[in-house]
């Protein structure tokens, strides 16, 4: 089946495309996915039901004229790029509150080093703030950050190593 007649049978609300997309993509759908970011089987299926049900939700959107492969690995690279943020998001959160209450005074300290992390990345100059963020806050990888803001990936990774170097001597020289 070509893409012309893919995309019109979706406008059509035709219920057994989905069953020969399913059949058809989700082996090229798990391949992109874990290109962008290595993950386990049950991640890689929940990021494949999340495409194929944002392509169900934009079905009246889609051209005839546009590539429907394509069209379906963005979906699903835009997908895993919003699930590893959350995921680190939540371990992030996860790491920030988890206390038992045994050791409030490390808990503390911890927080006060981390606001002072934040402090420091947002005091920093660009690009380093953004290849910062992109690489502990969002997951990115260094190819991935050199992409997105036009660098070189040896420049990227020069200025994390940089960048760390400045953050262990900042944390030092304050005997944390």
């Amino acid at each position: 089946m070509d893409n012309k007649e893919t995309i019109l049978k979706l406008k059509s609300g035709d219920k057994d495309i989905y069953s020969y997309i399913i059949d058809e993509y989700s082996s090229y759908l798990a391949a992109v996915i874990n290109n962008v970011y290595k993950l386990n089987a049950q991640d890689t299926e929940d990021i494949i039901a999340e495409t194929l049900l944002a392509l169900w939700k934009n079905t009246k959107r889609l051209n005839e004229d546009l590539n429907f492969k394509s069209y379906l690995a963005a979906i699903a690279r835009n997908k895993t790029v919003d699930f590893v943020r959350k995921r680190r998001a939540d371990i992030l959160e996860l790491d920030l509150n988890l206390t038992d209450g045994s050791d409030v005074e490390n808990d503390i300290l911890r927080r006060e080093v981390v606001d002072l992390i934040k402090k420091e990345i947002d005091d920093t100059k660009e690009p380093e703030r953004s290849i910062l963020l992109l690489k502990y806050q969002y997951g990115f990888k260094s190819k991935e950050i050199a992409d997105k803001l036009g660098l070189n990936r040896n420049i990227v990774d020069i200025k994390l190593s940089r960048q760390r170097a400045k953050l262990k001597k900042m944390l030092l020289k304050m005997e944390v």
